[in-house]
């Protein structure tokens, strides 16, 4: 899938160094998903590990027991060469809202490595659950607008080898990892804008959630334009149809990891230039936040 993704950067940046042109925002040129099937890696014997299948066991004893998985850093590997870059980017950032199955290696560092990143700032954004991804794009963005970074590749990745508890229940032939590469590419024109809003464990979490929406819906220069709404699996239906009546919506599946969920359902839309804006919702009830992306 090939679509239009834009972000105004928030940091103020100076004057362009030599041969660097001044950067407007970042447009995405590429957006891939990549599923993973029957896990191999062995999960890590570190100590963390030990403790979180003692304190944590699988709920489906039929995905298995939880010592094989999928490592993020060969998942993104594998997700960015689907990109077919022809040359390395800039800068790498990582995104999970689950603990990697490998507790002892750093798969933002490991990946960049493999694919020969330009810069050394690669990381990884986690402990914002569903929220990741939206979260890592903000990052990624305006640290790539201050460096003056070309080309930026932001990887949301997930696995089910370690437990969600009751926050997951996955099909029986659902695959058992998923990485999206988005590749973001400097633009001078301005573009995608990224709210999110924290704090809405109240005593009416949905309506206080639906209002945070509309108000990311604001601070993203309105919904003019847009055309598509993707939602997130537990994102009710009528926040679309408040935000952008009218508009098409297309939901995550049950079940769907929740980092790459709403990335992966963008990556399967089908959206082509011209096809007019999309809007990105997501909803996380344990972080307690709601976030939007406008893809304009």
């Amino acid at each position: 899938m090939r679509m239009p993704i834009r972000h105004q950067a928030d940091t103020e940046t100076g004057p362009a160094g030599p041969g660097r042109s001044a950067v407007g925002g970042y447009a995405a040129t590429a957006v891939v998903a990549v599923r993973s099937g029957a896990p191999t890696q062995p999960v890590t014997p570190h100590d963390a590990a030990e403790v979180m299948r003692r304190h944590f066991p699988l709920e489906e004893p039929s995905r298995g027991d939880g010592r094989t998985g999928h490592a993020y850093g060969p998942m993104v590997v594998r997700a960015v060469g689907a990109l077919d870059l022809g040359a390395p980017p800039d800068l790498l950032v990582v995104a999970h809202a689950l603990h990697d199955v490998t507790f002892d290696t750093l798969a933002a560092l490991q990946a960049a490595h493999e694919i020969g990143v330009r810069h050394g700032d690669s990381f990884a954004v986690t402990d914002r659950g569903a929220l990741s991804g939206f979260t890592a794009i903000r990052l990624a963005t305006a640290l790539a607008a201050r460096e003056r970074y070309e080309r930026v590749v932001v990887a949301v990745v997930e696995q089910d080898r370690l437990p969600y508890g009751d926050r997951l229940r996955r099909p029986a032939d659902a695959p058992s990892g998923v990485a999206v590469a988005l590749l973001l590419e400097a633009t001078p024109g301005p573009g995608l804008r990224v709210h999110g809003r924290q704090g809405l464990r109240v005593a009416s979490p949905q309506e206080v959630a639906a209002a945070t929406a509309r108000e990311a819906a604001a601070a993203v220069d309105g919904t003019s334009g847009v055309a598509r709404v993707v939602l997130g699996s537990t994102v009710p239906s009528a926040w679309a149809h408040a935000l952008v009546p009218g508009a098409a919506v297309t939901r995550a599946a049950a079940g769907a990891l929740p980092a790459t969920a709403v990335w992966e359902t963008l990556a399967e839309d089908g959206a082509r230039p011209g096809d007019g804006g999309v809007l990105v919702v997501e909803h996380d009830a344990q972080v307690g936040g709601v976030a939007v992306a406008l893809l304009p």
